[in-house]
């Protein structure tokens, strides 16, 4: 398995969340990093370089990727993907293991191995569970705060997707980061449609610190009115094929975003 860590300018819960990862078994982290800021250029890789908990954990599992130009969620998540592609293109030459499972994870994210094995359980029961998300306990500075409903559904904050469903599926769409960002939600549509996979969400409330770097009211409306663009855009897709529709009427209101086909 391989986790996906994206930093835009969290440097010290970058170095955090490479040494979680490692500590809790991930057996490939990829570190996607926004390269061209003077404030982050060289800094990730070099704290990861000597970090001695890292060294002792396993730097050569680590993969620090820097993004010199047009870094954005999606496309951090892509270059990532395509890195994982190439490694399993080298796994299967040499019949190694692949990676079969892609963890994308926020710098704020306090998940425990526990977390990920029931995960993992959820995931096992069908090898048509494309993904699975979980619940996240909101917190800032001990206070606990109110992610809003668009944390109602699996999220990359940490969600664990088969390898398979990206496959079928393909990247995640960089158009969403123009439209406010929710490119799991517009992932897990497509998947419903494209890939015939399903996906399950558990209640694990993973402890999540908030406003760091954001205000986190403001970015749940954002996302909000990033959902209801990615609805209309993936409808006038659509358009026409009834039988397409319906199919993403259901996966809309399987996500529990209904109210946004009023």
């Amino acid at each position: 398995m391989a986790c996906i860590i994206r930093t835009y300018n969290n440097n010290p819960d970058s170095v955090k969340a490479v040494i979680r990862s490692l500590k809790n078994g991930i057996g490939w982290v990829i570190v996607v990093v926004h390269g061209h800021d003077e404030t982050t250029r060289g800094r990730v890789r070099r704290d990861i370089d000597t970090d001695s908990k890292i060294a002792e954990l396993g730097r050569n599992r680590v993969i620090v990727i820097e993004m010199m130009s047009g870094y954005s969620w999606s496309n951090a998540l892509n270059v990532a993907l395509a890195r994982i592609q190439m490694m399993n293109s080298v796994a299967n030459r040499k019949r190694e293991q692949s990676v079969e499972f892609v963890l994308p994870l926020s710098v704020e994210t306090i998940w425990e191995r526990s977390h990920l094995d029931s995960m993992f359980t959820e995931m096992l029961t069908s090898d048509r569970v494309g993904c699975v998300g979980t619940s996240f306990d909101g917190r800032d500075r001990g206070t606990t705060v109110d992610l809003g409903i668009s944390y109602d559904k699996p999220r990359n904050t940490m969600m664990l997707i088969r390898w398979s469903a990206i496959v079928t599926v393909g990247h995640f769409d960089a158009w969403c980061d123009s439209a406010g960002g929710m490119e799991d939600f517009h992932f897990i549509l497509r998947m419903l449609i494209v890939g015939n996979f399903t996906w399950s969400r558990l209640d694990l409330k993973v402890p999540l610190k908030v406003g760091v770097n954001h205000n986190q009211a403001q970015k749940e409306e954002r996302e909000l009115a990033a959902m209801i663009k990615i609805v209309n855009y993936m409808m006038g897709f659509i358009d026409g094929d009834t039988e397409l529709m319906d199919e993403l009427r259901r996966g809309i209101r399987l996500l529990g975003a209904g109210d946004l086909l009023a």
